[in-house]
């Protein structure tokens, strides 16, 4: 669960180039029981904007685990070290055949608007000499710039993906659902 974000210095708590994003988060076991961050095997952070066409901004992290405070109260924080750039980063495995006539945005200004940090863990466990993985993820929306309004985007759902997929996940199901 992401609880907060803070470090945004624009009016309203807006995040504007040069800050440095804050994230306050909790883990929860289904059973609503907190998870130690110790026991997760893995843990990272990326930023994303805007919703209205997705964008590197803040390259994935994964020093989560290691890096973020624990306020012994079953939440933590973790601070990007790099703060928000002046320009959008180049996507991953870019090409030539992609521009800006296509939609990318690598190297322009960052664009008020609604962005996305998002967070994922994974737990790695052995039972009866089998391996396996428990995965989570969640994304969260704040403003940018002299955004105004939340505009979240949801193209799909789980629900219509798992119409096919017992559960939609991707990367060895170290990532679960949409977001």
């Amino acid at each position: 669960e992401i609880l907060s974000l803070s470090g945004g210095t624009g009016t309203g708590g807006n995040f504007q180039v040069g800050n440095l994003l804050t994230v306050r988060f909790a883990l929860k076991k289904d059973d609503g029981w907190s998870w130690k961050l110790a026991e997760m095997a893995s843990g990272r952070m990326l930023v994303s904007g805007p919703t209205s066409n997705y964008q590197r901004v803040l390259a994935q992290v994964s020093d989560v685990i290691t890096a973020s405070v624990d306020h012994g109260d079953g939440t933590y924080s973790y601070t990007f070290a790099t703060p928000f750039p002046s320009a959008y980063l180049t996507p991953f495995n870019d090409t030539a055949s992609f521009g800006p006539d296509q939609g990318e945005l690598a190297g322009q200004p960052l664009q008020a608007g609604t962005y996305s940090v998002g967070a994922y863990f994974r737990w790695d466990f052995t039972v009866e000499g089998e391996e396996l993985r428990e995965a989570g993820s969640k994304v969260h929306d704040f403003l940018f710039g002299s955004a105004a309004t939340i505009e979240p985007r949801a193209v799909v759902s789980n629900d219509n993906c798992n119409r096919c997929h017992d559960e939609l996940s991707a990367h060895g199901n170290s990532r679960e659902g949409v977001g």
